[in-house]
């Protein structure tokens, strides 16, 4: 468990912070421009925030764990961050709009008793939550992934084969998969994962990383969006995650170029984009239900920003933040447990 630890703070990359800060307000702009009816925002603007934070995803599951061995420590150690970075706040964000649903006429959120249980569950659809299952269902694709590596690295390399042929299939039937079912998102994922595998190799990172390639890479990854990327079509292209992802694999260090996702405002953002994600709709939609936001001014629509930005925020320092390390630390003391009791657990 010390190994994953060191690990995560050996390849700490600030900039990684800064991106998901700006997928972060991709996806509160276009629900703003829902809510005030704007009409400013390219349409896939907020699903470019979604596609962002799975190449992420994958990306950050290539470059803290995939260099390690896949060792009992090392994979429960993975599950316990990945499970105590996800559900404390994932369940209270349930618990919030179930509330909002059973107390506010015509809330948005139809958190019925079946899509309360389906939530709960990892896969419920209701608003923002249905990115939640196949985020969760790629940590488990990766822990498949990882260890198929690891046999494939003792010299057994049928595991690695089924995992390649079985992404192969999915990402070639991906349309027909539900939109919470990881095979619908899986290039997405794997295309942040492989970047982050390249950026190991110092011939690739040596160039990827150079300012001139930045610029290039951003410029690349816009100009598709903008000329081929629609609302329809934005999770089922084929390149432009792999764009989004030479684009975070080229940032994730820091340069002149990269500056901006470095300070400190995108930094934060960034830490608490979690709790960001999970609430400023619903916040949205409560505020619409109280005040009239068809002609509301720059000065309403500012308070209303600062309003659906900053209680998450506060969520994220005062509730999400201990809650992590809370579970984490119960997760661990539970392990630590059945080690002592099941005998066929490593000691």
């Amino acid at each position: 468990m010390e190994e994953i630890s060191k690990n995560k703070k050996e390849h700490y990359m600030p900039t990684l912070d800064g991106i998901r800060g700006l997928a972060c307000l991709l996806v509160v702009a276009i629900h703003m421009e829902h809510i005030f009816a704007l009409n400013l925002l390219e349409g896939a603007m907020g699903s470019l925030g979604v596609v962002i934070f799975f190449a992420l995803s994958g990306f950050l599951m290539g470059a803290l764990y995939f260099g390690k061995s896949c060792t009992f420590n090392n994979a429960s150690e993975y599950v316990i961050s990945r499970f105590s970075r996800i559900t404390p706040a994932y369940y209270i964000a349930i618990v919030f709009v179930t509330i909002c649903y059973f107390s506010i006429p015509d809330f948005e959120y139809t958190m019925t008793p079946v899509n309360i249980v389906r939530s709960f569950a990892f896969m419920g659809s209701v608003g923002v939550f249905w990115s939640i299952p196949p985020e969760v269902q790629f940590y488990g694709f990766f822990l498949l992934i990882w260890l198929a590596w690891e046999k494939y690295k003792s010299g057994m390399k049928w595991p690695m084969a089924v995992i390649v042929v079985l992404s192969l299939a999915f990402i070639a039937t991906k349309d027909q998969w539900g939109g919470i079912l990881l095979p619908s998102k899986l290039h997405i994922f794997l295309s942040g994962f492989l970047a982050a595998v390249l950026l190991n190799i110092s011939n690739i990172r040596a160039v990827v990383t150079h300012r001139l390639f930045q610029i290039l890479a951003a410029t690349a990854a816009l100009a598709y969006f903008f000329n081929f990327i629609t609302s329809d079509n934005i999770y089922k292209d084929l390149i432009f995650p792999v764009l989004v992802a030479i684009w975070i694999m080229s940032f994730s260090v820091s340069t002149a170029v990269s500056y901006i996702f470095t300070l400190k405002p995108m930094r934060v953002l960034g830490a608490a984009s979690f709790s960001i994600y999970l609430f400023h709709d619903a916040i949205l939609r409560i505020i619409e239900r109280y005040f009239d936001t068809a002609d509301a001014g720059i000065l309403f629509m500012t308070v209303c920003l600062v309003v659906a930005l900053g209680l998450p925020l506060l969520f994220h320092f005062l509730a999400e933040k201990p809650l992590n390390q809370w579970s984490k630390q119960k997760a661990r003391d539970v392990l630590a447990t059945l080690r002592t009791k099941v005998s066929f657990l490593p000691k």
